[in-house]
């Protein structure tokens, strides 16, 4: 029951801050799933897909969104994704494991002096 509580967890945060919500995603499905970090990014993708697509579309409902805002975070996630895709499948795993890793504690870092 653990790691889907940390999945619940890490879509509530995702949706409402988006913000290192990959880095968590792949931190929590590493630790819970026995899978290589290729086939996690690819499931990441998706579920970072479906948690935007809700809170986008409850912001949009809500008032609460610029809707043309929208169209260049749109652009830029399809983009930065695709990018990240390709990227992902021509590294080796671990190099992809340590990129995470440092990513997300540089990410903790600066969150952290700056917040």
């Amino acid at each position: 029951m653990g790691p889907v509580r940390g999945h619940l967890r890490r879509r509530i945060y995702g949706g409402y801050f988006g913000a290192g919500m990959g880095i968590l995603l792949l931190a929590v499905m590493a630790l819970s799933l026995p899978f290589e970090i290729q086939e996690l990014q690819g499931l990441r993708s998706v579920l970072s897909l479906i948690i935007n697509m809700i809170a986008a579309l409850i912001f949009v409902v809500r008032g609460h969104l610029i809707v043309d805002a929208v169209y260049m975070f749109l652009i830029g996630t399809l983009v930065g994704g695709w990018l990240g895709a390709m990227l992902i499948l021509r590294l080796s795993p671990n190099v992809v494991r340590i990129v995470i890793i440092v990513v997300g504690l540089v990410t903790t870092v600066r969150l952290a002096i700056t917040a």
